[in-house]
């Protein structure tokens, strides 16, 4: 499977607006964040540092993450065609490559969905967002929510790394 990312790089449009000189100089793991939805104004910078944070405190060194926002007919193709289940969801992650220290994958949301649940439980839109693309990203380097135990752990290390974005704050260079 190909990274949905890959087709961004072939452009070099994308090329130049992926790629920020300044901030890859802070950032831990390569993670590129492409934004199809048009409407929605987030902290890119951010969400590259939390997702390589997580995956560099997971010991992988090499290989690259790709965060894709998109809408529900987007994610529910994904979810059909690759996992076979016909309906959206709020998250998908899918690995491409990964070794002991090496991780090649991608975290695609639906920033639809999370519209809808962020007013459900009363909670920023950026932040629901966040919630699934750190979620999607555990689950990538290794954390599971199957049984009530994983999912405690899951819901602890999800809370720790929002609290990490809420942190941050990057000037402009």
């Amino acid at each position: 499977m190909t990274l949905l990312l890959n087709q961004a790089f072939m452009n070099p449009l994308t090329m130049s607006a992926l790629h920020k000189p300044s901030y890859h100089d802070r950032q831990s793991f390569p993670v590129d964040v492409i934004n199809e939805y048009e409407s929605l104004v987030i902290d890119e910078d951010k969400i590259k540092f939390v997702c390589g944070k997580i995956v560099s405190d997971a010991g992988y060194r090499s290989g690259r993450l790709g965060v894709v926002l998109t809408d529900n007919v987007a994610i529910h193709t994904l979810n059909s065609k690759y996992l076979g289940h016909d309906y959206v969801t709020d998250v998908i992650s899918f690995t491409v490559e990964r070794s002991e220290t090496h991780l090649e994958a991608e975290v695609v949301v639906s920033v639809e969905v999370a519209g809808e649940r962020c007013q459900e439980f009363d909670q920023d839109a950026e932040k629901e967002i966040l919630l699934y693309i750190i979620h999607g990203t555990l689950h990538q380097v290794g954390y599971d929510d199957k049984t009530k135990y994983d999912s405690q752990i899951m819901r602890q290390m999800e809370a720790a790394y929002l609290a990490l974005f809420d942190l941050l704050s990057f000037e402009e260079d």
